[in-house]
C-alpha cells in the first residue's frame, strides 16, 4: 500500500513537471516566484520606500468608478512606527496629498491618515501571514471599509497589492470595491 502511494505521488510530480514544461505555456504574470520573509519585530519594513501604480474603484458589477495614479512613500521611524505619504493624481489632474503614520503596539496595528483638509481617518489592523488587514468603521457617517495589503514577488519584482471593499451610507449602503497595484518607484521601467 505504501509503495502504491509513493508511486502515485511520483507519477503526479512527473505529470506536473511535464505540464509546466509544455511548449506554448506562457507564465502567469503574477505567478509568485519567491516568498518574502517577514521579520515579526518590524511589521511595516517591507513597505519602506516609494511605490507607484494605479488604484481603481469599481462598482460590484465591475464598472470602473474611478482610477487614480498613486505615489506612496513609507519610511520606518522605529521598528514599530512608520511614516506614510500618499500622493493621488486624479483623472482631472488634481493632486491630493495625505500623510499618516502606521504603528504597532503589542501586536495591535493602527494607521492614522490625515487628509489634505485635516480630517483624520483611523484604521485598525491585524496581520495574517504576510498580509496586513486594515479596517475602519464610522457609524455616524455610515462608513465601513476593509483593505488587505500584501507585497508579493513576481517576475517583475515586488508587487504591492491592495484589495478592499467599502460600504457607504446608512440602511441600504452603497458598495465599492478597491484594487491597487503598485511597483517600487525605483524599479519602474526596468
Amino acid at each position: 500500500m505504501i509503495r502504491v502511494f509513493i508511486l502515485s505521488v511520483l507519477a503526479f510530480a512527473a505529470l506536473v513537471m511535464v505540464a509546466r514544461n509544455l511548449r506554448g505555456r506562457a507564465p502567469e504574470p503574477t505567478e509568485v516566484i519567491e516568498q518574502i520573509v517577514e521579520d515579526e519585530s518590524t511589521p511595516f519594513a517591507r513597505w519602506d520606500g516609494a511605490w507607484e501604480g494605479t488604484f481603481n474603484t469599481r462598482r460590484p458589477d465591475g464598472t470602473l468608478e474611478s482610477s487614480v495614479q498613486v505615489h506612496q512613500e513609507y519610511t520606518t521611524i522605529t521598528p514599530t512606527e512608520q511614516k506614510v505619504t500618499i500622493t493621488d493624481r486624479l483623472a482631472d489632474g488634481t493632486v491630493k496629498e495625505s500623510r499618516g503614520q502606521n504603528t504597532e503596539v503589542n501586536g495591535a496595528l493602527e494607521c492614522r491618515l490625515w487628509e489634505p483638509d485635516g480630517a483624520m481617518k483611523l484604521l485598525t489592523g491585524t496581520r495574517a501571514g504576510r498580509a496586513l488587514f486594515w479596517h475602519r468603521r464610522d457609524a455616524a457617517a455610515g462608513i465601513e471599509e476593509t483593505f488587505r495589503e500584501e507585497i508579493v514577488r513576481d517576475a517583475g519584482g515586488d508587487l504591492y497589492t491592495i484589495d478592499g471593499v467599502g460600504l457607504y451610507g446608512k440602511g441600504r449602503a452603497e458598495v465599492l470595491l478597491y484594487e491597487g497595484r503598485y511597483r517600487r518607484a525605483d524599479r519602474i521601467g526596468d
